[in-house]
C-alpha cells in the first residue's frame, strides 16, 4: 500500500463548474508557496553551470512531467530539476535525473502530444514548498472563456526571462477560433491541445515557460507547448491538454 501511495496520481475527475478565487490584474510576480507543485527545469551545457530553461510539475515523489520539446534534444544526464524555490536558478531543492520517458508519438514539428516524464534518481521530499499536483481526469472539461492561470520563470513584458517566478491570468479559446489562427503556420491544433490567451493580447505563455503548468483553479489542465508569437491577440498560447493523456501519464510515472 505504501509504494502505491508514494507512486500514485491526484486526478481530478470533473470539472465542478466556475470558480471565484482567482482574480489576477495582470502579470505579477508569485512564491512558489502559492504554486508548490512547480519546478524549474535546468539545462548545463557544460557540466559546470545550470540554467533554467523550461517549467514542469510534481506528479508523485519520482517524477515530474513538462514538455517533450523542452528536453528531447539531449540526453538525461545535462537536465536537474530544482523543487522548493520561487527562483529559475537559486535555492529549493536540486534533484538528478535517472531517466526521461518522451511520448512515442511525439512530433517536434508539429508539437503534438508534446509530453514527457522526468524520473529524478531519489525520491522527491514533500514539504509546505513541495507537493504533488492535482491532475484535470478525462472528464475535468472546462469550457470557452474560463479563466486560468499560467506560470513559470518565462520571458515578460521587457523580453527578459524572469528569475522570480510569475503569473498571469488568460481565458481558454474556443478550439475552433485556435486552430483557424493557426491554419497558416507551420504548427496545427489538435483535439489534444488546449489554448488559453487575452483578448487584446499582451499576456501569454513565452520563451522559458515551455512546460510550465496551466491552471483552473488549483487543477493542472495544461502543459505550455508553443506559440507562434508571445502573448499575441493573433495566436493564443498552446498547451498540451492534460485531460487527453491522464492514462498515460497514470501508466508512466
Amino acid at each position: 500500500m505504501r509504494a502505491f501511495i508514494l507512486f500514485s496520481l491526484c486526478v481530478a475527475a470533473v470539472y465542478a463548474g466556475p470558480s471565484s478565487s482567482l482574480r489576477i490584474a495582470g502579470g505579477t510576480e508569485a512564491s512558489i508557496e502559492q504554486y508548490p507543485n512547480l519546478v524549474a527545469i535546468l539545462y548545463t551545457p557544460d557540466f559546470v553551470t545550470n540554467t533554467q530553461q523550461c517549467g514542469g510539475f510534481i506528479l508523485n515523489q519520482r517524477s515530474v512531467a513538462t514538455a517533450a520539446s523542452c528536453v528531447t534534444q539531449t540526453g538525461v544526464v545535462r537536465w536537474t530539476i530544482r523543487a522548493g524555490s520561487s527562483y529559475g536558478n537559486s535555492g529549493g531543492v536540486l534533484y538528478n535525473l535517472l531517466l526521461m520517458i518522451i511520448h512515442t508519438e511525439f512530433d517536434n514539428d508539429y508539437k503534438t502530444n508534446n509530453i514527457a516524464i522526468l524520473r529524478v534518481a531519489n525520491a522527491i521530499v514533500y514539504s509546505n514548498v513541495i507537493q504533488p499536483s492535482r491532475i484535470a481526469g478525462e472528464l475535468y472539461i472546462v469550457p470557452d472563456n474560463q479563466r486560468v492561470v499560467a506560470v513559470g520563470w518565462g520571458k515578460n513584458e521587457d523580453g527578459e526571462k524572469s528569475e522570480q517566478l510569475r503569473q498571469v491570468e488568460l481565458v481558454t479559446i474556443n478550439q475552433g477560433v485556435c486552430g483557424q489562427a493557426y491554419v497558416e503556420t507551420e504548427t496545427k491544433v489538435t483535439d489534444a491541445m488546449l489554448c488559453a490567451g487575452w483578448v487584446d493580447g499582451g499576456r501569454g505563455q513565452c520563451e522559458g515557460d515551455l512546460g510550465s503548468p496551466l491552471f483552473h483553479t488549483d487543477v493542472v489542465i495544461g502543459i505550455a507547448s508553443h506559440a507562434e508569437e508571445c502573448g499575441s491577440a493573433n495566436y493564443p498560447s498552446v498547451n498540451t491538454r492534460v485531460n487527453s493523456f491522464v492514462w498515460w501519464l497514470q501508466n508512466n510515472a
